[in-house]
This record gives structure tokens, C-alpha cells and sequence, in this order.
């Protein structure tokens, strides 16, 4: 149940509301939008969590600048969970998530998965860590989870969006990070494992949007 998720959102205690003028400048057409702002304490214990288990991964972020080289807005979905909308150079949008049921809408994606102990999820992308952090939970037999992200500045957006303690917690969770990612030879680390059972490899397609050649 979406209930066990700790996704400690960042618009769940400090929300602000806008209403809208209709184009005359009234008041009588009134729609609520929601702007969420990321709390710091929610960066904070990501990043403790990510000190005592991948320290490399926390030495590239912690003190350094990483900026997302798009403009983007936090943005909070009915169901009370974060999303972002980046605006590319050439004025389009692109959201993290177009479902308007972040949860619901990847946990219907997995329901047919099946994965096992020796199975593999292979994550290209993390985006804000829904996925691979879902999938930690979704699954009894506890498969093994491999993220690949090109992109620091995107990874640092998730830990500042989400708690992802729970996956970064979880044993068989695996994160590589950067650009020139040697993705065959860090695949080909596990050899025979991977034969063993399912492997199943999924992509963050706003990712291939809003980084094109270099998300490759």
C-alpha cells in the first residue's frame, strides 16, 4: 500500500497557494495551483544516508555546485507527491512524470513483474528515485536494483525531492553515477548472475528530452 512509501514529500508542510484571475481581473475564476519548495532536512538525511553508503557518490556532490542545466519548477500533483517541470532552451516542457498518480501509475507499471531474488531491474535514469524506490518495496523476493545516471545535477534534484532513504537502505541496491558510465563492463561485473534469472531494463524518457545525445 502506498502508505509503507516514505516519500516524505517536500510540499506536505510548506504549500503555497496562488489563485488565478480570470483575464478580466476578477476573482470569480478561481484555480488553486500549488508551488512546493524543497526542505532542507530532507536533503540533509538523504545525503547522511548517502555518506554511509556510497561515499564516492557522496564526495562528487557534497560541497560542490550542481546546478540542472534547464530551468525547472517544483511542482506538487494532486495525490500530494513532487514533480518538476523543466522548460528546454527552445521553450518546451517537460515534466519528470505525466501521471498525475506518480505512485499508483508505476506501481501499476511493475504489477506484472514478477522479479525475484536473482533477477535484475535495470534503471537508466534515475529521475526524481520513484521508481527504483518503489520497486525496493514492491517486490518479496527482493531483486537486485541497478541505477545508471548520466547526470549528478539530476540525482541531486531527487535527494532533494523525496526521502529515498528507504532504497538507500535497501541491500541490493546499486547506483552509478556520471557521465561515460562504461555501462557494459559495469553490467558485465556480474556475469553469470545476470543468466540466472529476469532482467529488465527501463529508461527515464523525460531524461532523453531534456538531456538528448548526452543522456545516451
Amino acid at each position: 500500500a502506498c502508505g509503507r512509501i516514505i516519500l516524505k514529500a517536500v510540499l506536505l508542510r510548506r504549500l503555497t497557494f496562488r489563485e488565478d484571475k480570470s483575464p478580466d481581473g476578477r476573482q470569480g475564476h478561481k484555480r488553486k495551483k500549488v508551488k512546493a519548495i524543497f526542505l532542507s532536512e530532507i536533503y540533509e538525511n538523504n545525503m547522511t544516508r548517502l555518506k554511509a553508503r556510497f561515499p564516492d557518490i557522496y564526495d562528487r556532490l557534497a560541497g560542490r555546485k550542481v546546478d540542472a542545466p534547464f530551468t525547472f519548477q517544483v511542482t506538487a500533483t494532486a495525490f500530494n507527491r513532487v514533480n518538476i517541470a523543466a522548460t528546454l532552451s527552445d521553450g518546451r516542457k517537460v515534466n519528470f512524470y505525466d501521471d498525475a498518480d506518480i505512485v499508483g501509475g508505476i506501481r501499476a507499471k511493475m504489477k506484472d513483474w514478477q522479479l525475484e531474488s536473482e533477477d535484475f531491474l535495470f534503471c537508466v535514469g534515475f529521475g526524481l528515485g520513484y521508481l527504483p524506490l518503489l520497486a525496493s518495496q514492491q517486490f518479496e523476493g527482493k531483486p537486485h536494483i541497478v541505477v545508471f545516471e548520466p547526470h549528478p545535477e539530476t540525482f541531486r534534484l531527487a535527494m532533494r525531492s523525496i526521502d529515498l532513504r528507504p532504497l538507500l537502505a535497501y541491500e541490493r541496491f546499486e547506483m552509478h553515477l556520471g557521465p561515460d558510465l562504461p555501462v557494459s563492463d559495469i553490467i558485465g561485473r556480474y556475469g553469470e548472475r545476470i543468466f540466472f534469472g529476469k532482467n529488465r531494463l527501463v529508461s527515464h524518457g523525460p531524461s532523453r528530452l531534456l538531456y538528448g545525445e548526452t543522456f545516451q
